[in-house]
């Protein structure tokens, strides 16, 4: 296997249809315009913040095994999630009442972060375990128009600050220096980015 220095594009490439359904299912159409059962929103906040955690530890892990020239930005991945998103996450959950001490980890979470800390015990296959989510959510971020409800704005444009967009920029570039096939990195990112509209589904029928 050789390094390449398109391999993002090639996941970005396999993506489109997998951001094409993510982006239209209900509870994100919903979303979008703001009418979004809230109720929604709370256990998939809730459920976000489980995530994240497994999140920070998982780019702990892989940067243990890391390069030494791309520790940093692995470190930084960790400490951004911890300090930057999370926060972000409990203040918007207040306008929603969501609970994030002691709640009940959904089979959608579970399921992600044992993805996660699957594949985070090697380098080069972890680092691509983490391109479903902050890909998808770097596209949401440039691609949809902020709704007029003003929660659902505050959540999307998160995912729209330059502070988000600036990470996964390096992030992309750590990518294209991966010693992995095409073939094993696009097995890993199809599975993970099935996992991200699992997670959607179930918070939609949460409620149900």
């Amino acid at each position: 296997m050789s390094t390449s220095s398109h391999l993002y594009q090639h996941l970005r490439d396999v993506a489109n249809p997998w951001l094409k359904r993510k982006y239209s299912h209900p509870a994100l159409t919903q979303l979008f315009d703001g009418s979004l059962d809230s109720r929604i929103m709370r256990y998939w906040l809730e459920q976000d913040y489980q995530y994240l955690l497994e999140y920070v530890r998982s780019f702990s892990r892989i940067a243990s095994h890391a390069p030494d020239e791309h520790l940093l930005t692995l470190v930084d991945g960790a400490h951004y999630t911890l300090n930057t998103e999370l926060p972000r996450l409990k203040q918007l959950g207040k306008s929603f009442s969501a609970i994030y001490t002691n709640s009940t980890m959904g089979n959608a979470c579970r399921d992600y972060t044992a993805y996660l800390r699957h594949y985070s015990s090697d380098y080069a296959s972890g680092v691509i375990s983490m391109v479903p989510c902050m890909m998808g959510f770097t596209a949401l971020g440039i691609s949809i128009s902020p709704p007029d409800e003003p929660r659902y704005k505050q959540w999307l444009e998160t995912y729209s600050s330059s502070d988000f967009q600036g990470y996964t920029d390096r992030y992309t570039k750590l990518v294209d220096t991966l010693n992995i096939s095409y073939e094993t990195a696009e097995s890993i990112f199809v599975e993970g980015m099935q996992h991200e509209l699992n997670f959607w589904d179930e918070a939609y029928h949460s409620i149900n």
